[in-house]
């Protein structure tokens, strides 16, 4: 077994670009990660029996191994360290720990970030209602029979919590709603760095707080899915949004060892494989009966197959985001010395509340009516005043200039039968810009302007309250439905991910006091503290392991996917959404929690053609009291075509189709079952693949099999299946990599290059599929496919070993080959160092370059199983 030395930055930041000259290769973080092999687990145990690492790390000694020990993983879940590797080393140093039978895997330490995205959407209505995302599925009538979560601990992995919030309790430690935790890194701490860590998770990015507050927070105004579990906080994370893959899984294991019974982290990143350090931990801690749940991601703009790597654990739930039916807005109350007053409901730039106490006048400009905010400004105003003008036809960003060092607080009014926006700018400069930018309906304008034309005084009465916000309804096209930029299953392994949907486009909740309290934002962060909170609910109610032992987590999971209802597309188009972006679609709590029926299993992975499972038996419990009459129905989905723009890239916006030649078929046996009070039954189901969709561009396709009963429950089956090969997805297309000349143009046959002096081919690509591993490698000239064998031994049947990517710029290295590298459509430049990966100069002699990358499903061994490219013989001489 060979290791990669460099892994993807979490949300793809700083990768390739798509500029014809090619862009560098993004450096990992120097940090890997060992799982030890039943062999090594049971040998590097202390006298008594518990789990260690010295053993490990004796050993290295005396292969004189270059690390240095960065964390211990010693819980029963989970049995490893991770470590840092000499650069120079590196892959010589894997190699060599590979091989060691006490290994059994070994990962690169990834860079997680968190998921964000902007809160922006659209509004057409001022009515004013108060906030409140329950509604939308059912958690509101769990709450009505008294269900909040008591007796239920959740751990949460993120960035720390602001424990002093009213909302969260107001204290720390035994009795209160934060009972525990732990900081695993410390404030201080940023990728790569050393941990420092510490008893309190305070949170100083906010990210965490928002996340504990959709979970359980409560005040008069506002409350959480489950607020009245208690919750352990595990701060991986220090001030900034990104940080080390190792302490993640730190995280877990502390939260494990610590007895929750439900962990949730709404971090992730981009490497799309199911057999990731944190998806096996993710996944061993989901079969002891803890409930799991990982943000999906937020790269639903990279099309599909671009899951996040936690969320890809088995039996582990993976959440996408579904957009709030309501907007997050705030009100004013305006006073006329007419004597009238009106309530008003504004937008603000930020989402959120103007950070006001007391009473600003209304101040409006010359002939407001027939004002051009795009062409024309205004004077100057004190910052105890509130400028009234009405929106131009133009950008935010341009009006926003208008107002630039003129006014700290601005109202724009609508234009007539426009819906509410978001009034987005890009924020840069707190000293000119307004502090206070906000949009007000049109009437809310007119009936302004006309108290100012009567001669009349206007002021606005402000108080700061960010719990008591109220909704303004969505556009009708947006509101409940996908977020577009939820990421995309399915996995490469064909399952589907996300499998379940929940509220994570433009939610309120908590945020560190010092910075406001309050906060709306959007994200699969969002939605996966909502699905753990139902989970809570769920294990209040029910019981967990006590009751149900390892199966807990996973009845939970089943459960909630059945509940799904299924939701159209964010595009606008009206198409509904695809289950490799939706999964089975937005949770109902209360089916989850209350219903009597349920159903095992409650999704169906076809996987693609060559792996295609046409049978299944799905087996139907009534635990009521009566006897039910189920009915079976088939209702296919949309299906998509994963590539084709050009062919082999896949389609970052896929094309929807429906009816019957583009939707599986599906043949029901029996389609009717009668259950007795407390009983059981089973139905057959036969899949074909949809016959009108083109193999080659890869449809995906899925839909639901509902089970409708009597006594009025409704739940049903996800299926998802991919028609075509994914095998036969290339990672590079047709002549490529392009392998280019010093000299200018493509290689040619016997040039001379020289490696010692940087006189060397270089290497482009895009990467337009998913791989478990590839590389650049050199081997004699003479090497043909049948001296193949893996793993590759430098000097061994002809292969002389694996090269080195050095980013001049940065002065970064990356030596090959590289592991769960995800597809990207930019166009990467390879640089060839003077090294073997082994840390071996390239001595002078004769070559070729073999270019390989893993087919999906392929087996290593097997040479037909890589991509392969290999380039005309040429000459390495150190001294040209």
């Amino acid at each position: 077994m060979r290791a990669d030395t460099f892994t993807l930055f979490a949300l793809l930041s700083g990768v390739a670009s798509s500029q014809s000259s090619g862009s560098p290769l993004p450096g990992g973080t120097g940090k890997y990660i060992v799982q030890f092999s039943e062999t090594g687990s049971n040998k590097f145990r202390k006298r008594d029996g518990a789990p260690d690492t010295a053993g490990f790390y004796d050993i290295l000694a005396t292969k004189n191994a270059d690390v240095k020990p960065a964390l211990n993983f010693t819980s029963d879940v989970f049995h490893g360290s991770s470590f840092h590797v000499s650069a120079n080393k590196t892959q010589a140093t894997l190699d060599e720990i590979s091989a060691l039978p006490e290994v059994s895997n070994i990962w690169p330490v990834p860079i997680m970030s968190l998921p964000f995205v902007p809160a922006a959407s659209d509004n057409d209505s001022s009515t004013t209602q108060k906030w409140d995302i329950h509604k939308m599925t059912n958690v509101d009538r769990l709450h009505d029979l008294g269900l909040f979560g008591a007796g239920v601990v959740v751990g949460i992995v993120d960035t720390g919590v602001d424990y002093t919030h009213p909302a969260l309790g107001g204290g720390f430690g035994p009795g209160f709603k934060i009972e525990g935790g732990y900081d695993i890194v410390g404030d201080n701490y940023d990728v790569g760095g050393t941990p420092i860590p510490d008893d309190d998770p305070m949170d100083c990015a906010g990210h965490g707080t928002h996340v504990s507050g959709i979970l359980a927070g409560q005040t008069d105004d506002f409350v959480g899915v489950a607020p009245e579990v208690r919750i352990r906080m595990y701060k991986v994370f220090g001030c900034s949004d990104s940080t080390d893959g190792d302490v993640i899984i730190e995280g877990f294991l502390r939260a494990f060892d610590d007895n929750v019974d439900v962990i949730t982290a709404s971090l992730g990143s981009s490497q799309g494989f199911a057999d990731s350090a944190l998806a096996v931990v993710a996944s061993n801690i989901q079969a002891t009966g803890v409930f799991v749940s990982i943000a999906a991601g937020n790269s639903g703009a990279n099309g599909p197959f671009y899951t996040s790597d936690g969320g890809n654990g088995v039996k582990s739930t993976a959440v996408g985001s579904v957009q709030s039916p309501n907007y997050v807005a705030y009100q004013t109350l305006a006073r006329s010395t007419s004597g009238e007053t009106r309530q008003i409901p504004y937008l603000d730039s930020s989402g959120g509340q103007w950070k006001l106490n007391g009473s600003l006048q209304a101040v409006f400009v010359p002939d407001e009516l027939e004002h051009n905010s795009c062409k024309s400004g205004f004077n100057a105003i004190p910052s105890d005043q509130v400028m009234v003008v009405p929106r131009g036809n133009c950008s935010w960003q341009l009006l926003d200039s208008s107002a630039w060092s003129k006014a700290k607080y601005v109202f724009w009014w609508n234009f007539e039968n426009t819906p509410y926006e978001i009034p987005n700018r890009v924020l840069y400069d707190s000293v000119n810009q307004a502090a206070g930018f906000a949009l007000i309906s049109y009437d809310d304008g007119l009936w302004l302007v006309s108290q100012q034309e009567n001669g009349n005084n206007v002021t606005f009465s402000f108080e700061i309250g960010g719990d008591d916000a109220i909704a303004l309804p969505l556009n009708v096209s947006a509101a409940g439905s996908m977020n577009t930029w939820s990421s995309w299953g399915p996995t490469y392994d064909g399952r589907m991910k996300p499998e379940i949907s929940a509220p994570g486009g433009i939610i309120l909740s908590t945020w560190p006091v010092s910075q406001g309290s309050w906060y709306t934002a959007s994200g699969t962060s969002m939605a996966t503290p909502y699905i753990a909170g139902i989970a809570s609910l769920w294990l209040s109610l029910k019981g967990g392991r006590k009751v149900f032992g390892v199966e807990a987590g996973n009845i939970v999971h089943n459960q909630m996917i059945a509940s799904g209802k299924t939701l159209i597309n964010g595009d606008g188009s009206g198409n509904l959404s695809s289950v490799a972006q939706q999964g089975a679609g937005l949770v109902d709590a209360y089916k989850t929690v209350m219903y009597k029926t349920s159903i095992i299993p409650s999704n169906i992975d076809l996987n693609d053609t060559d792996h295609f499972s046409a049978k299944h038996t799905v087996e139907v419990i009534n635990d009521s009291n009566d006897q039910v009459v189920y009915n079976v129905t088939h209702a296919p989905g949309v299906s998509f075509l994963s590539t084709g723009n050009p062919v082999y890239w896949v389609n970052q916006v896929p094309p929807y189709y429906s009816g019957k030649e583009n939707a599986a078929t599906v043949e029901i046996e029996p389609n009717m079952l009668i259950i007795p009070a407390h009983g059981r039954a089973s139905f057959n189901l036969q899949f074909s693949q949809p016959s009108g969709l083109n193999a080659t561009l890869l449809p995906v396709y899925g839909g639901n099999v509902y089970v409708d009963g009597s006594n009025g429950e409704s739940t049903k089956v996800t299926y998802m299946g991919i028609k075509g090969s994914m095998y036969n997805e290339p990672v590079w297309q047709d002549n490529q990599p392009l392998y280019l000349s010093p000299a200018g143009g493509s290689m040619k046959a016997n040039e001379t290059y020289n490696f010692r002096s940087g006189y060397v081919p270089n290497v482009r690509f895009p990467m337009l599929w998913g791989t478990r591993e590839w590389s650049f490698d050199l081997v004699s000239e003479d090497w043909s496919p049948l001296d193949w064998s893996y793993p590759p031994i430098d000097g061994q049947n002809k292969f002389s070993g694996s090269l080195v990517n050095h980013d001049v710029l940065n002065d970064i290295y990356n030596p090959f080959p590289i592991q769960s590298f995800p597809r990207n459509n930019g166009a990467f430049q390879i640089n060839f160092a003077a090294n073997f990966s082994s840390g071996v100069p390239i001595p002078d002699g004769r070559y070729k370059l073999l270019t390989r990358a893993l087919k999906t499903f392929g087996d290593k061994s097997n040479f037909s199983d890589w991509q392969t490219r290999i380039s005309p013989v040429f000459t390495n001489n150190n001294t040209f």
